[in-house]
């Protein structure tokens, strides 16, 4: 085994180790070092630095009074993030649902989670000739999908510099945007009207308009979207928008929200 095979190998198992740390600490609570290294059959120098490493990333905490340590509460907001993304899943899927039998187009449910979107919904088109190649599970980028620049322009701004510096700005078509300063131009206007929409960005003869699903406290959690054949789009482009304007206004209202 080669120098960089076996490092692999000390790293994938030091995962593995704090995984079963996790596992440890939630099956029986509280827990020592002692008690760590003889259930995970490593020395005490081992569990210590894996325990440590858990502790320094907000995982595990430790007793001030019996210096064990145990679980940390961020794992119930993960827990909880999960849930919810389950719970808006059930909400509006009835409403995607409405959106796509009016329209006979796709529609989407989406989140952000790092630098892309992740398709959690989708009603097909009820038009079997024409489907979407985007799936449940799937990521894209945000700055040339709808939904991604509705997100990013609806929680992104005030880092979108870095958002941008940090992304690399493939052009998928020639509408793509990916100059920086083109990009932000083009999420002012989306803040000022509301909507998105992508303008064959990602696939030349796709159309897709995008509204936000706010809470309570006006955030913006997710988007929908609704997409299909960019002619067809176009030509019925008001009364699109403003279909899923008032659907993504219908679901925000029905989790909190309130128009200010």
């Amino acid at each position: 085994m080669n120098d960089i095979v076996k490092k692999e190998s000390q790293l994938l198992q030091s995962v593995e180790n704090a995984l079963k740390i996790i596992d440890l600490l939630s099956e029986n609570g509280e827990m020592g070092i002692s008690e760590i290294s003889r259930a995970l059959k490593v020395g005490k120098s081992t569990a210590f630095r894996l325990t440590s490493t858990l502790k320094s990333r907000g995982f595990v905490i430790q007793s001030a009074s019996t210096e064990k340590y145990n679980l940390s509460t961020k794992f119930v907001r993960i827990g909880s993030s999960i849930l919810a993304k389950y719970d808006l899943i059930s909400i509006v899927r009835p409403y995607l649902q409405e959106l796509s039998r009016k329209h006979g187009e796709a529609t989407h449910l989406v989140v952000m989670e790092g630098q892309e979107i992740v398709f959690i919904d989708k009603v097909n088109s009820s038009n079997v000739s024409i489907q979407m190649h985007s799936r449940i599970g799937a990521r894209m980028p945000a700055y040339c999908t709808g939904t991604g620049k509705l997100l990013l322009a609806s929680n992104y701004m005030d880092s979108i510099d870095e958002y941008l510096d940090k992304t690399v700005l493939t052009k998928h078509t020639d509408n793509t945007l990916t100059d920086k300063e083109d990009i932000k131009k083009e999420l002012a206007r989306i803040i000022k009207n509301g909507y998105s929409e992508d303008n064959e960005e990602t696939e030349i003869g796709l159309y897709c308009f995008a509204a936000p699903i706010k809470n309570y406290m006006n955030k913006t959690i997710a988007a929908i979207s609704i997409s299909g054949p960019a002619a067809r789009m176009k030509e019925k482009k008001e009364e699109i928008v403003g279909s899923i304007r008032q659907t993504a206004d219908n679901i925000s209202e029905s989790i909190g929200w309130l128009e200010y």
